[in-house]
C-alpha cells in the first residue's frame, strides 16, 4: 500500500498477522438413530498485526508498528458421523467487525470495535457490520 505525501510515497511493509483462538461447541443430537448432531459455537481469541510504516508525513509514523486485540465469532453447524472415526461438518458463522454509521445520509462514518469498547469519528447511531464465514470439511477422531 503507498501513498503520496510531498515528494516520497509512503510505504507499508512486512506485515505479519498471528491469530490464536479457541471454539467452544455444544453439540445436540436430536435423534439417538441418526449419526447426525446440530451445534452452536463461540469462538474467542487474540490477534495480532504487526507492519512497517516508511517516508510517512510525520516522523512519529514511520517505524516498526503493533496493534493487537481480543475478537470473537459466534456460529451454528452440523456434524454427520458418516464412520467411526470420521466426520463431515457445515458451519456458519458470523464475525464482528468495524461498525458504521451515517448522518443525514450523507456523511458516512467510521465506528472501530475492540475489546467491548468503540471509537466513532462521528457520533452514535451506529449498525453493526460483520463478516460470514461458511466451512465444510472432515474431521478425523482419534481414540
Amino acid at each position: 500500500m503507498t501513498g503520496r505525501c510531498g515528494k516520497w510515497p509512503t510505504k507499508y511493509g512486512s506485515p505479519k498477522e498471528s491469530l490464536v483462538q479457541a471454539d467452544i461447541a455444544l453439540h445436540y443430537a436430536p435423534w439417538t438413530s441418526a449419526p447426525l448432531s446440530v451445534y452452536g459455537v463461540l469462538g474467542m481469541g487474540s490477534q495480532n498485526t504487526d507492519y512497517t510504516i516508511t517516508n510517512g508525513a510525520f516522523a512519529d509514523w514511520n517505524g516498526a508498528k503493533s496493534q493487537s486485540g481480543f475478537n470473537y465469532t459466534y456460529g451454528l453447524g452440523t456434524r454427520l458421523f458418516a464412520h467411526r472415526y470420521l466426520s463431515l461438518f457445515a458451519e456458519y458463522r458470523w464475525i464482528p467487525g468495524d461498525l458504521v454509521t451515517e448522518t443525514s445520509g450523507v456523511q458516512e462514518c467510521w465506528v472501530t470495535y475492540s475489546a467491548g469498547s468503540s471509537y466513532s469519528s462521528c457520533g452514535g447511531g451506529s449498525v453493526p457490520n460483520k463478516s460470514t464465514l461458511l466451512s465444510l470439511g472432515a474431521a478425523i477422531h482419534i481414540r
